[in-house]
C-alpha cells in the first residue's frame, strides 16, 4: 500500500473538518480578504480517495464556499471567479490523484520487476542444480571451442583430475567432434544434430561418445551447447549381438 493512501473514512472527516474549518475562516474575515488558496488543502486529501467525479464534486463545493465570502463583485465577475477556481480546484486534485496514481504504477512495476528477478534467479539455480547432478556430460563452447562450462559429469567422462578443471581447455582434444560441428553453417534457427564419434579421456584413452548438440548466437558470438555421453558399451553389446546371430546363422 501506498503511503498516500489512508482510509476512506479517515480521509472524509479529514475533508468535511478541513473545508467547515477553511470556510468559517473564510465568513471570518469577511470581504477583507480571501482564503479561497487554503480550498486546495481539502483537494489534496480528496484526490488520496476520490475518483475524478469525487474530485469535481469537491472542487464545486469549494468553489460555492468561496463563492459566498468573496468579496462583492457583479453577478458576471462572481461567475467567472466561480468557474476559474473551480478549474483550479479540479486541476490541482487531479493533478494530485495522478502523482499518487503514477507513484502506484511505478511502485507495482518495480515490484513486478523483483519478483520476476527472484524467479528468473530460482529457475537459474534450480537448472544449475539440474546440470550439476545430471549423470551426462554437459558443456557449453564458445566460438573457438573453449570450453566455457562443464558440468561434474563432464569433468569424470574426460578423467579431468579432481584439482583440475576443463573450463578453458580447447574441446578438440577431447572431442574433435563439438569442435568440427561449431565450422558447420547453421540453420536460420542453429544447428542441431545427434551424432556419435570418437573421443579421448585426459589419459589418453580412447572412448565412443555419443553427442545432442546445437548451435546458438549470443552478443558475444557463436555459441555451441552439448550433451555427451560413453557410448562404448551400447557399442560393445551391439558387436557381441551381432556376433551372437552371426553364430547362429
Amino acid at each position: 500500500m501506498a503511503p498516500f493512501r489512508i482510509s476512506r473514512a479517515r480521509a472524509l472527516v479529514g475533508i468535511a473538518a478541513l473545508t467547515v474549518l477553511i470556510g468559517t475562516a473564510d465568513w471570518y474575515v469577511g470581504s477583507t480578504m480571501s482564503l479561497g488558496i487554503f480550498y486546495i488543502v481539502p483537494m489534496v486529501i480528496g484526490a488520496t480517495v476520490f475518483s475524478w467525479p469525487g474530485i469535481l464534486l469537491l472542487a464545486v463545493v469549494c468553489s460555492l464556499l468561496r463563492s459566498l465570502f468573496d468579496i462583492p463583485s457583479p453577478p458576471v465577475e462572481q461567475l467567472l471567479r466561480f468557474g476559474f477556481a473551480t478549474l483550479a480546484y479540479l486541476s490541482a486534485g487531479l493533478l494530485v490523484a495522478a502523482l499518487i496514481r503514477n507513484r502506484e504504477l511505478t511502485i507495482a512495476h518495480l515490484a513486478g520487476m523483483r519478483r520476476e528477478q527472484e524467479l528468473r534467479r530460482e529457475a537459474e539455480e534450480q537448472l544449475r542444480i539440474l546440470v550439476d547432478s545430471s549423470p551426462a556430460a554437459v558443456l557449453t563452447l564458445d566460438a573457438e571451442g573453449n570450453v566455457l562450462a562443464a558440468n561434474r559429469a563432464a569433468h569424470s567422462l574426460f578423467l579431468i583430475p579432481s584439482e583440475e578443471t576443463i573450463r578453458g581447455r580447447s574441446i578438440k582434444r577431447y572431442l574433435p567432434m563439438l569442435a568440427d560441428a561449431l565450422h558447420v553453417d547453421p540453420e536460420p534457427d542453429g544447428l542441431r544434430a545427434e551424432a556419435e564419434a570418437a573421443g579421448q579421456r585426459e589419459n589418453g584413452e580412447m572412448f565412443l561418445a555419443r553427442a545432442w548438440f546445437s548451435s546458438y548466437a549470443t552478443d558475444e558470438g557463436k555459441r555451441l551447447a552439448a550433451i555427451v555421453v560413453d557410448a562404448s558399451e551400447e557399442l560393445r553389446d551391439r558387436e557381441e549381438q551381432s556376433l551372437r546371430q552371426l553364430s547362429e546363422r
